[in-house]
């Protein structure tokens, strides 16, 4: 076995637990250590087991005598460091294992294998696994572990931009910093409260890997630390086309592209800059930067009018920092707006911070903040805000909306958050921020739930379309109105502070442009407009990507989620539900990771898996509570798909009259209606005349369809069922048009209609060849389950299962015969003629399609 480990991968450790865990021979174990001081001496790695031999020239007879003992009893041989062994004691490894040896190979990656054990792999003696990075949630419960508790999110993301995501880099980080007081255990939770360390084991670890490069490259590689990233061309005039060739090949740097700057010139591990950057003096630091300003200047001298990147003044900011250049609070807010740009939240940190220390600043102390929010570390950003006191009142108006907004969203104090702006109005501004700070009330009304007063708050600044009031305003109204009902009027607000915030150009404390893209995205689903809002979503999700904004991917997720689950694309849908609660985890955002995982169990249910099911059922239970109801009846409605993909359609119903009920008593009619129509879509009538009362006041051709949907099936109305069919089709809600369809041809059957009923069996069939993934009750082969009572479609479930009517009768509580009673009139409604049929109709067998026929 040939187990490839990167820096920090824990490959050591690795064969270690392999070993133990699966060596239960009785033979002997070998370990083998290569470094590479024992890489310059034949047979150095085995001094153990060569004994007397020659270790200038060693014989053939030699090598075979080593290799020989490598091999007895069965033994197994573990080599560490592979890449290290010199080529006699490749050989005599290699040939230990064609004795019967097994072979546990540990290999760095980017170096190659020894050409005698690469010939073991070649002839398929041997099996290579790779030891790669670990992903944010397995590095949380890591930290977890060794810390003994629970993480803040913003110690994951500091930790994996220090070191990645290497495993053993991480335990060293985490232990270390602990240690040293930078992760600091508030209440049960650990938090980061100064930087961290960079520990010996680190520094270890990242010397191991660079053994063998030479002064060249390591300049190099100190040169790019330095920078961050560098333009090609300038890599290749201060560091050398052969020495960055040679770099690539180690493994140690890479070559990144970014839209509009070319390729640039970065360390493949985060771990190698940091340590390289803490071993720096200043002085050799600030040397490099300035070689690197002087590339730069000589290579703009050449190439007037180009024009500068974000890339580019990022890099100009890390240069300024190595320089311990004293930054003024202007370029200070325009270098981290521009690491933030480009995915450098660190650099932007450490920019913020430099500034402060050479003079207060209220602008940049604001701007630290908020990357600290972006960061997770909620609580130090509460604190640093907290502590200002400005003089100014727009500076007092952002930094109380800042807190604000990180207490409500990221800290769950809404109530606090609403206090602190009730008083700063009381007693510190006036004008146009009085009119932002009243807007953002309206959003925290939002987010309780209370729609209707986030309207009345808002609307009187919706008036004017411009300026940070009236974006605040709408960034209230927009989803308010779409949870009343009125989406078209959202439509066109969002759109309007969409143009406003654009014009506005880069604000402190104001959601970007993407969100209020988002909010139209909203709008337009809920209006039927699907295909422009998953449009509009995508673009928003990309270029969050692209940024690395994480809360940009968290509201993108959810937004992109629910339009795809009206168009029927449940598993692209669960997993955009499911990155925007990784990100919502980042950022310790409650109510969104609520919703996220409520809209991850809705696909799973639509989906029908079962262990998904439970698995995302599971995953919405273990959300913390939150005392924002933003959209509760949602996170209601999962739960009642949940229960009728497990076959308990009476509980599922239940929760949705709950969830209709919830969403009409917060006054939410754009709510309300969708679980009205669910009832309907699980072949239930008794609710319909509510579904048209409350659809008559919600805006969108989606609303009017899912009333003509209750009204059809109520009435039994075939043709009705098949023109909602096309309607639906039309909007693009593929699956609730599928559905349409089927109970449209059972329907058509039922009075006769055959020619009918095979159309729309037909149409059913087609939309269903494009979402094949869709398993909801009334898409089984015979939709006239959905006609059956409660009871009725219990019996029938138990005896399709095949549990004999003794047993059905004790498990209900009710009389044998009452169940034959029951089952003939299951029969009955079905068509069919008897318990084989209904076993037939309930796997979708052939002889359901004929049961079908026979009505």
């Amino acid at each position: 076995l040939v187990v490839l480990g990167g820096l920090g991968a824990g490959l050591t450790s690795f064969l270690r637990h392999l070993t133990a865990r699966c060596w239960d021979d009785a033979g002997p174990v070998h370990h083998v250590v290569a470094d590479p001081a024992t890489a310059t001496v034949p047979l150095g790695a085995l001094a153990r087991w060569s004994g007397h031999v020659d270790r200038v020239e060693p014989t053939a007879s030699d090598l075979d005598r080593v290799a020989a003992g490598l091999a007895s009893g069965g033994a197994l041989v573990i080599v560490d460091g592979a890449h290290d062994l010199d080529d006699r004691s490749a050989l005599a490894v290699a040939e230990a294992g064609r004795r019967g040896a097994r072979l546990l190979i540990g290999l760095s990656a980017h170096r190659p294998l020894p050409a005698p054990l690469a010939v073991l792999e070649r002839d398929g003696l041997a099996t290579r696994v790779v030891l790669g990075p670990i992903d944010d949630t397995a590095v949380t419960r890591l930290a977890a572990r060794v810390l003994g508790g629970p993480v803040e999110p913003g110690v994951v993301r500091t930790v994996t931009s220090s070191v990645g995501h290497a495993p053993a880099a991480v335990v060293d980080v985490v232990r270390a910093s602990a240690r040293s007081g930078a992760l600091r255990r508030n209440g049960s939770v650990w938090r980061q409260v100064g930087s961290l360390g960079v520990p010996p084991t680190l520094v270890a670890r990242v010397e191991h890997t660079l053994a063998g490069i030479d002064e060249a490259g390591r300049e190099g590689i100190d040169l790019i630390a330095v920078a961050r990233s560098v333009p090609q061309a300038i890599a290749v005039d201060v560091v050398g086309a052969e020495t960055l060739e040679a770099l690539e090949r180690a493994g140690i740097v890479e070559w990144i592209v970014s839209d509009g700057s070319g390729a640039r010139a970065a360390l493949t591990h985060p771990a190698v800059r940091t340590v390289r950057l803490a071993r720096l003096s200043p002085v050799r630091a600030a040397r490099l930067a300035g070689q690197l300003r002087v590339a730069i200047e000589r290579r703009g001298a050449t190439h007037p009018g180009q024009v500068r990147t974000p890339d580019d003044r990022a890099l100009d900011a890390a240069l300024a920092l190595q320089h311990g250049e004293p930054w003024d609070a202007t370029d200070a807010l325009t270098a981290a707006r521009a690491a933030r740009e480009v995915g450098d939240i660190a650099l932007a940190e450490a920019v913020c911070r430099a500034a402060l220390r050479d003079h207060d600043d209220i602008p940049v102390a604001i701007e630290l903040g908020e990357l600290l929010i972006a960061l997770g570390r909620n609580v130090e950003a509460d604190e640093l805000l907290a502590a200002l006191a400005p003089d100014d009142p727009a500076d007092r108006a952002l930094v109380v909306m800042a807190r604000a907004v990180n207490l409500a969203y990221h800290l769950d104090r809404v109530d606090d958050a609403t206090s602190l702006l009730t008083d700063a109005l009381r007693t510190s501004v006036d004008g146009d921020w009085e009119a932002e700070l009243q807007g953002l009330i309206g959003v925290f009304e939002l987010v309780r739930g209370r729609t209707v007063e986030a309207v009345r708050i808002a609307e009187p600044h919706l008036g004017d379309g411009a300026g940070r009031h009236f974006v605040e305003a709408a960034t209230a109204a927009g989803p308010a109105l779409v949870m009343m009902g009125r989406s078209v009027e959202a439509a066109d607000l969002a759109q309007r502070s969409l143009d406003a915030r654009l014009a506005l150009g880069e604000q402190p404390v104001l959601a970007d442009p993407g969100l209020h893209a988002l909010i139209r995205s909203l709008a337009l689903t809920e209006a039927g407009r699907l295909d422009e809002a998953v449009e509009l979503g995508r673009f928003v999700e990309s270029t969050a990507i692209e940024i690395d904004s994480r809360q940009g991917q968290m509201w993108a997720g959810v937004i992109v989620g629910r339009a795809l689950l009206l168009q029927g694309h449940f598993g692209a849908a669960r997993r955009s539900f499911e990155l925007a609660a990784a990100a919502a985890t980042d950022l310790n955002m409650v109510l969104q990771l609520r919703w996220a995982r409520g809209g991850a169990l809705l696909a799973a249910a639509h989906i029908g898996d079962l262990d998904d099911v439970r698995h995302a059922a599971d995953a919405l239970d273990a959300c913390p509570p939150t005392e924002l109801g933003l959209m509760a009846s949602e996170i209601h409605r999962a739960r009642a798909w949940a229960a009728i993909a497990r076959g308990d359609r009476r509980g599922g119903a239940e929760l949705l009259r709950a969830a209709a009920d919830l969403a009409a008593d917060t006054r939410q009619p754009g709510l309300e209606v969708i679980p009205l129509h669910d009832l309907v879509r699980i072949g239930l009538v008794d609710d319909t005349d509510r579904l048209e009362r409350v659809a008559a006041t919600v805006q969108g051709e989606l609303a009017r369809w899912r009333s003509a949907h209750g009204r059809a099936l109520a009435a039994g109305a075939a043709d009705g069922l098949v023109e909602v069919a096309e309607h639906f089709e039309r909007l693009g809600a593929i699956v609730l048009a599928a559905e349409a369809a089927n109970q449209a041809a059972w329907a058509a059957r039922r009075v006769g209609m055959s020619s009918l009923a095979d159309v729309a069996r037909s149409r059913m069939v087609r939309l269903l060849a494009q979402r094949p993934e869709a398993g909801t009750p009334s898409l089984a082969p015979h939709p006239g389950f959905g006609l059956l009572t409660d009871r009725e479609r219990e019996v029938a479930e138990l005896a399709a299962r095949g549990d004999a009517s003794k047993a059905i009768a004790a498990r209900l509580g009710v009389s044998v015969r009452t169940v034959d009673n029951l089952l003939q009139r299951v029969y009955r409604k079905l068509g069919i003629r008897g318990r084989d049929d209904l076993r037939a109709l309930r796997h979708g067998g052939s002889a359901a399609v004929s049961a079908v026929g026979r009505d």
